[in-house]
């Protein structure tokens, strides 16, 4: 191989006459001649650099070897095999490793039974689906008329029992029969209360029966039987290998570690191919120092004080120390690897003496590729049993929590089952058919009743005051930061800048809106005639949809955390009552309640007949 003995020499070189010229140049009062003597030493040093750098290249013979320890690597797992299976010690804890395998698939191969397979995996399945139900509506957004949800439901059977509600909607009578058509929205409270207490263990309980459900389709895929097949014909195979007499182990050690230095002359070519790609920057750093010492030092050389101060300028910098410090690294690097190559190629050259192909031969022989295939079978099926991790505590729990959450459901499903059969039998829940307004009329009233609230509160002035303040701190925000801005139309932005005006006009309006709301008789019509002073009050500028959209972006953005985004984000939130304003339909609610007034009146004209 290629002759870098020399290299150790060429690094202290060139390290010392940087060191040299460097320490010159900050003497107190330096010798202009020395430091130009230091100075053309290190042009010289890093001249040879670049000359011999051409050199730095494996010869034909050192990239054949490593070409050759390659292909032999490829031998290094028939090498190990067998050793493992000529070594008494070895060969017989791997027997017995084989022995407690057999013992685990005795129990794995009763599943191979194809009517127990599926009975398991259906339960599995059938238990992870009914765990994995969630209710995709809250509450709150299926009960639209209930702005708590669920909770108000508790208080609206007490509410059929108030006096004007029954003078509204029965002329003072019962409300009986309307509470007993309402009972489901009851029932699906109680729902809702169960889903939320039981929600935590049962996805605890779901997650670990899908875990158990794909470790269940594993453990059926392992292929016991073959498994088994493949241990037995190991156990056969490890009684009769014997080790070759004439070879011994420490041979194959050797052996085994020249194949693994293969890396040092990977590192080597490696190494010699960057600093030969490297020529171009040691050739412009030598054209640099040339002109330097050369030719702009020449004309100082009868001023020793600016000669000195010229080299100190370009000398001391980091430029060159790094340059130095580079090569001497690299170049040390190379002679250590070196060395280690020496001592392997010694090594090589003893081994070829002991090994023969017709050892290599042999031992192919002994590790056929049907013993390495059935050990690999059995490899996989323990790695396998290694992914069956035991349960953790919380799992246990989920597990004896189990069958009373199953049960839970079961009675929950029984309940429903048990209410349909009681609508369908009775028909009730065709009484309700009659009033297809129901929802829009519900929501209808709770954006008015919300409305309302907001309205009345005394400090609305300053919460509207405080949103278009906030809605233009936000805007100014915006068009402050100009890649923010790209990312939305000038319509986007510029609509919080004219929230001001539509608070004025708002508030002129609200103020002029009686405190109290009167009706000409006790029925849901005049009832909505009251509320349709709201319908006065514009509040259709306010575009919350578009803001509501700018506002997430923005958090997704640089800006999210800024305190304008914050400030109008807690703004919007104090005042969702106008957000709920600005759903009502104008014009609309007085005709769905004289809808609903005589819905009623039917309602509770055929119940009166019917008790009659």
């Amino acid at each position: 191989m290629f002759n870098v003995s020399y290299l150790p020499v060429e690094v202290y070189q060139l390290s010392q006459s940087t060191k040299l010229l460097i320490q010159e140049l900050n003497l107190t009062k330096p010798d202009s001649k020395k430091a130009l003597n230091f100075a053309e030493a290190f042009v010289r040093k890093v001249s040879r650099i670049f000359i011999i750098s051409e050199t730095f290249v494996l010869d034909q013979e050192t990239n054949e070897f490593i070409d050759s320890l390659e292909e032999a690597a490829s031998f290094l797992p028939k090498i190990e095999l067998y050793q493992q299976l000529t070594d008494k010690n070895q060969s017989h804890l791997l027997t017995e490793s084989l022995d407690s395998v057999l013992a685990s698939l005795s129990v794995i191969k009763n599943l191979e039974d194809s009517t127990q397979k599926q009975v398991i995996t259906s339960h599995l399945d059938i238990i992870e689906n009914l765990l994995g139900k969630t209710v995709k509506v809250s509450d709150k957004q299926a009960l639209i008329g209930f702005p708590r949800g669920s909770l108000d439901v508790q208080l609206l059977f007490k509410d059929l029992e108030d006096e004007w509600l029954k003078k509204v909607l029965n002329n003072g009578n019962t409300l009986r029969e309307l509470k007993c058509i309402l009972t489901p929205i009851r029932f699906f409270q109680a729902q809702v209360l169960t889903e939320n207490k039981w929600k935590y263990a049962r996805n605890v309980s779901s997650m670990m029966i899908r875990q158990n459900r794909m470790k269940f389709k594993s453990i059926v895929a392992s292929k016991p039987i073959s498994t088994s097949n493949s241990i037995e014909n190991a156990k056969k195979a490890l009684r009769k290998p014997r080790p070759l007499g004439y070879l011994k182990n420490l041979a194959l050690d050797k052996f085994k570690q020249l194949l693994k230095s293969l890396p040092i002359f990977r590192n080597l070519s490696n190494e010699l191919l960057e600093l030969r790609n490297s020529r171009e920057y040691v050739e412009s750093v030598l054209d640099a120092i040339k002109v330097i010492v050369f030719n702009e030092s020449f004309s100082l050389r009868n001023d020793p004080e600016k000669l000195v101060a010229y080299l100190k300028e370009n000398f001391t910098t980091n430029q060159y120390v790094s340059f130095v410090h580079q090569y001497s690294t690299n170049l040390t690097f190379i002679e250590n690897q070196r060395k280690q190559i020496v001592k392997v190629l010694s090594q090589a050259v003893k081994i070829r003496n002991t090994l023969t192909n017709e050892i290599f031969i042999n031992i192919s022989h002994l590790c056929t590729p049907q013993l390495k295939s059935d050990l690999k079978a059995v490899q996989n099926y323990v790695k396998m049993l290694n992914s069956l991790t035991p349960l953790t505590n919380t799992e246990r729990v989920a597990i004896e929590e189990l069958p009373s959450m199953l049960s839970s459901a079961r009675n929950i499903t029984d309940k429903w089952r048990e209410l349909w059969k009681n609508n369908k039998t009775t028909q009730s829940f065709r009484r309700l058919a009659y009033f297809p307004f129901a929802r829009e009329t519900s929501f209808q009233l709770a954006c008015s009743q919300r409305a309302l609230m907001l309205y009345r509160e005394h400090d609305l002035r300053q919460k509207l005051q405080n949103f278009a303040l906030n809605g233009r701190a936000l805007a100014n925000k915006i068009e402050s930061v100009p890649h923010v801005k790209k990312q939305f139309n000038d319509s986007d932005w510029r609509h919080f800048l004219s929230i001001n005006k539509s608070i004025t006009i708002l508030l002129f309006e609200v103020e002029k809106l009686s405190r109290t709301l009167t009706t000409e008789d006790q029925s849901l019509k005049s009832f909505g005639n009251a509320l349709s002073v709201l319908d006065r009050i514009n509040v259709s500028t306010f575009n919350f949809p578009l803001m509501i959209r700018t506002l997430e972006k923005l958090k997704t953005m640089s800006i999210g955390q800024s305190r304008e985004v914050s400030d109008f984000e807690n703004i919007l939130k104090q005042l969702e009552g106008l957000q709920f304003a600005a759903m009502r339909r104008k014009n609309s609610l007085m005709i769905l309640l004289a809808h609903t007034d005589h819905f009623f009146q039917s309602f509770f004209s055929k119940q009166s007949k019917s008790d009659w």
